[in-house]
This record gives structure tokens, C-alpha cells and sequence, in this order.
């Protein structure tokens, strides 16, 4: 009779699973907060600068814009040559820091130039002269916009002229000149009824049966001294009817 194999053991197909332990690398903080205090250093000395560089900027507006802007961009340049003043390493600067505090500089003097430029610092903007036209009266009645400059008004009728002057800054003055075409005008303050709103009130006596061509102009006035006038605009006045 055959003689019945015996059953060697299975070998185990298993392996032990290797255990995996996270080390954390090595933390210099000492290291660390050098860095981090040398960052700022350079953020702050960046800060300083743009700052004045948008002053300086600022005082350079009347002269010229262009100079404004070379100064700011002299600045940005000057940069590599004032950190080491400040005992700051500019070759320890990474690129991509050196690229931040670039557009820090850039745009915080420009920022600082802007806000300069507008109240209640100062006041480089005219004033907006916006809504000019001619209003009629007939007899005591309501006022009314004239709709035809060259056919609507009449010798001997209330007629006003109207405008809106606005200015950030204020509004110092607003004037008409008031002119016969042919001859010199010259301008005379309009009245301020209402917030934004002035007017001026006169009445034309032409005399005889001809009709006259005047012409007028409005100009304002900040408290700046900056000033803002309408086109010259043409008007017929009619005989009485």
C-alpha cells in the first residue's frame, strides 16, 4: 500500500507589517524668529520710504506729475541701497520678498500721493458746472424752462439763468457774463438760493422791432482758486410781443 504523504506545515505568506513612526524634523526657532524679525525690519524700513516718497511726490504735483512719478520709481530703485543703512542684508532677501515690498512701495506712495491730492488736504480738481439753462416768466407766473433759446424769450420778460456748481473743496463764486453779440461782458456774481443751485435774474430791453443776439458764460470758482466755465452759449432776444 502507498504510503500517505504527511502534511508539512503551511508556511505563513504573511508578513509583519513594518510599523511607521512620523519624526518630525528639527524646529530652529531661535532661527525662526530671526527671520521673521528681519522680514519685518525690511517691511517697516519699505513702509518709511514709500511713505516719503508719496509726500515728496505730493509737494511736486503743481510742477509736474512726471516728476512725482520719477520719484517714486527713484525710490524703488534706491531700495537695494538703503537697506544696508539699516543693517539689512539685501542679498539674504528672498525674490519673492524683494517682489512684495516692489509693489508695497509702489503702490502705498501712490496711495499716499492720492489721498494728498483730495480733501481736506488739498484741492487740485475743478469745480463741475453741470444743468445750465434759461428759465422765463411770464408775468407773475410760474417759472419755465425755455425750450427754443432763439424764439422763446422776449424784451421786457423776467428771464434767469440757472446752473449747477459743485466742488469736493467748496464752492467759492459763481459768475455770469452777460453780452451783446459784438461787444465785451463782463461777469457778475450769480445768487445762491438752494444747496448747489444758482441763478442770476435780469431782463432785456431791446428797443425798436429788431431782435438782438447775446450770448453768456458761466464760470466757478473753488475755494482753491480752480475754476470751471460753461461753453459760450447763444440766445435771441425777441420784441415784445
Amino acid at each position: 500500500m502507498a504510503q500517505k504523504q504527511k502534511k508539512e506545515p503551511q508556511k505563513s505568506q504573511e508578513k509583519k507589517e513594518e510599523k511607521f513612526e512620523w519624526t518630525p524634523p528639527d524646529f530652529d526657532e531661535r532661527d525662526f524668529l530671526t527671520k521673521d524679525m528681519k522680514g519685518t525690519k525690511v517691511l517697516l524700513v519699505t513702509a518709511l520710504f514709500s511713505f516719503i516718497a508719496g509726500i515728496v511726490a505730493f509737494l511736486l504735483t503743481d510742477t509736474s506729475w512726471f516728476l512725482g512719478m520719477a520719484v517714486i520709481i527713484g525710490t524703488i530703485i534706491a531700495l537695494r541701497y538703503i537697506y544696508p543703512i539699516f543693517k539689512i542684508d539685501v542679498k539674504a532677501i528672498e525674490k519673492k520678498a524683494w517682489a512684495g515690498n516692489i509693489a508695497m512701495c509702489f503702490l502705498l506712495a501712490l496711495g499716499i500721493w492720492i489721498v494728498l491730492m483730495n480733501p481736506p488736504f488739498s484741492d487740485h480738481a475743478n469745480p463741475t458746472l453741470d444743468d445750465s439753462r434759461i428759465m422765463v416768466q411770464v408775468g407773475s407766473g410760474n417759472w419755465t424752462e425755455v425750450a427754443n433759446p432763439s424764439t422763446d424769450i422776449y424784451a421786457g420778460q423776467n428771464i434767469s439763468f440757472v446752473v449747477n456748481a459743485t466742488d469736493m473743496g467748496g464752492i467759492e463764486s459763481v459768475e455770469i457774463d452777460i453780452h451783446a453779440q459784438g461787444e465785451q461782458g463782463t461777469y457778475v456774481a450769480m445768487d445762491n438760493p438752494e444747496d448747489a443751485r444758482y441763478q442770476y435774474e435780469t431782463t432785456f430791453d431791446i428797443g425798436g422791432n429788431s431782435s438782438a443776439v447775446y450770448y453768456y458764460v458761466i464760470k466757478a470758482t473753488d475755494t482753491r482758486g480752480n475754476t470751471a466755465q460753461t461753453d459760450e452759449v447763444m440766445f435771441i432776444v425777441n420784441p415784445a410781443p
